[in-house]
């Protein structure tokens, strides 16, 4: 079977980024970007269009970035699901998660835990990316 990966991304990630993570042999990816950038207030009030145009562009960023072919959506504003959703989409062999350090990731984001562990068999990934200045 070939590699088949999952990759769920709060952060655009440059392609030598994305290279450290997933590494740069030929995949077929499915990137996700949870609609994690918006405040308690925007959540509550389901205020999250600006979240959702946010997580589109980094979506398609990670998507070009990405080795061989890959597909980009948003997901949903909870990572669990955003996860879900996608798996029944795309029939992953592993998943890489991905997300902004604790200083600079919202309460949304840091639910994308950075634990290690399988997720229905598969393997996962976690990255944390160094707070940027």
């Amino acid at each position: 079977m070939s590699r088949r990966v999952l990759i769920v991304s709060t952060v655009a990630l440059s392609g030598a980024e994305l290279a450290r993570v997933v590494g740069s042999e030929p995949t077929e990816s499915y990137v996700v970007t949870p609609a994690v950038r918006q405040s308690r207030l925007e959540w509550l009030t389901n205020d999250e269009d600006s979240a959702r145009d946010d997580a589109a562009r980094t979506a398609e960023q990670v998507a070009e970035a990405a080795p061989g072919e890959a597909v980009a959506e948003v997901g949903d504003s909870d990572p669990a699901v955003a996860i879900e959703d996608a798996l029944r989409r795309f029939d992953a062999t592993e998943i890489v998660l991905v997300r902004r350090a604790d200083e600079d990731a919202n309460w949304l984001e840091r639910r994308l835990d950075v634990g290690s562990m399988t997720l229905e068999g598969r393997p996962v990934t976690h990255a944390v990316l160094e707070a940027r200045r």
